[in-house]
């Protein structure tokens, strides 16, 4: 049981070392020629399908969810007396919560902190390089937050269902590349933007472990 924890300890610390390699030659090599290309293509996503990705790419609407489940969880213990912490509703629902929130606010932080300008920018005037600290919406491109909800959403879900876990990452990967067709983020963005909300999870998964929180239903329960 220990070698298979340190092996995948060893295999997850090598992919995320491989990831970062991947990101800094995507931001030297891969970036600006992708953005020109995708430029010259003139992709046109509807508008309502570029608002609906953007919402599932925000943390808002989990939050929302997930409170609400919070709170008539709360209401109907305060009531009857009945807790649905046997089938682990309300820890699923922090869970959720945490997850949407912790990647979103640290790729913020990180945003600021590196200040890489958004293509449009390089796009109409050839600005590219970073900027660190500079303030403003135009420098706020790495990494890309809506791509570290969205997988982070996924990673959550898959813990949660794993049955559906496939699903899960098809839309992450679809509403971090909308990002990409529609001008807002690199592809080094985006991937560092996954990791991140990839990585994320995984913490809190862990954290969630460590101070015995079962996520997982009990499917005696539920036969």
């Amino acid at each position: 049981m220990a070698t298979k924890h340190i092996e995948r300890r060893l295999l997850l610390s090598v992919g995320i070392c491989a990831a970062l390699l991947i990101i800094v030659a995507s931001i030297f090599v891969l970036d600006r020629a992708t953005m020109e290309h995708i430029h010259d293509m003139a992709i046109a996503l509807p508008f309502e399908l570029i608002v609906f990705l953007k919402i599932l790419g925000e943390p808002t609407p989990y939050v929302i969810v997930s409170s609400f489940v919070l709170l008539f969880c709360g209401i109907v213990y305060l009531n009857t007396g009945f807790s649905f912490s046997e089938f682990r509703i309300p820890a699923r629902a922090f869970f959720i919560i945490l997850a949407a929130i912790s990647p979103w606010l640290i790729a913020k932080i990180l945003e600021i902190s590196f200040g890489r300008p958004l293509p449009g920018l390089y796009l109409a005037g050839g600005i590219y390089a970073f900027h660190p600290f500079k303030a403003g919406t135009d420098f706020a491109s790495f990494p890309s937050e809506h791509a570290a909800v969205a997988t982070a959403m996924a990673t959550a879900f898959s813990i949660l269902i794993p049955a559906y876990r496939p699903t899960f990452f098809f839309l992450a990967i679809i509403i971090s590349m909308s990002r990409l067709v529609i001008g807002l983020n690199y592809p080094g963005d985006i991937l560092a933007g996954m990791i991140l909300g990839m990585i994320t999870v995984v913490w809190l998964n862990a954290m969630f472990d460590r101070f015995a929180i079962e996520l997982r239903a009990d499917k005696r329960r539920l036969r």
